[in-house]
C-alpha cells in the first residue's frame, strides 16, 4: 500500500521522498518565497534532482560547518542527505538531515588501492627511542 504522504507530490524534497540515506551533489541555492505565507527562505537544488531542499537553520548550520558560510562555496560539494526523526511542537516527526560523505566506504575499504601506491615506500614506523 503507498504511503499517503506519498501521494501529495512537493516542489521540495520531504522525507518520504527519499531512501534512508543518498549522496547528493550541490547543484546551487535560491532564496525563494516559500509556504502559504511565502516567506522568502534558502533553497538548496541538486545536480540531478528537480526538487530543492528547504534549509531550515540546523541543516544550513552543517552545510556552514562543512563547506563555508559563503553558499557560492557549496556549489558542487557532496552531502549525504539522510532520513532522520525530530521534536516539533511536541511531536516526533520525520525529517531530512545532512551529514559529511564518508571517506571509507561502508565496507572500510581505504580510498586507494595498491596499485597507486608509492613504489618503495614502506609503511613502517622506526622504531623511536625515548631518553630519559
Amino acid at each position: 500500500m503507498p504511503n499517503i504522504d506519498a501521494m501529495f507530490p512537493s516542489k521540495y524534497i520531504r522525507s518520504v521522498d527519499m531512501s534512508e540515506s543518498e549522496v547528493m551533489t550541490i547543484d546551487n541555492v535560491i532564496i525563494e518565497e516559500i509556504g502559504q505565507d511565502n516567506i522568502p527562505g534558502p533553497v538548496v537544488y541538486f545536480k540531478g534532482n528537480q526538487l530543492g531542499l528547504i534549509l531550515n537553520k540546523t541543516n544550513a548550520k552543517k552545510l556552514k560547518e562543512l563547506f563555508s558560510p559563503e553558499t557560492d562555496n557549496w556549489k558542487g560539494k557532496q552531502i549525504d542527505l539522510y532520513r532522520s526523526v525530530t521534536t516539533y511542537m511536541g511531536e516526533e516527526v520525520d525529517c531530512l538531515r545532512i551529514r559529511p560523505v564518508e571517506v571509507l566506504s561502508q565496507a572500510g575499504d581505504p580510498p586507494w588501492d595498491a596499485e597507486h601506491a608509492v613504489p618503495g615506500f614502506d609503511d613502517e614506523l622506526p622504531e623511536v627511542v625515548v631518553k630519559k
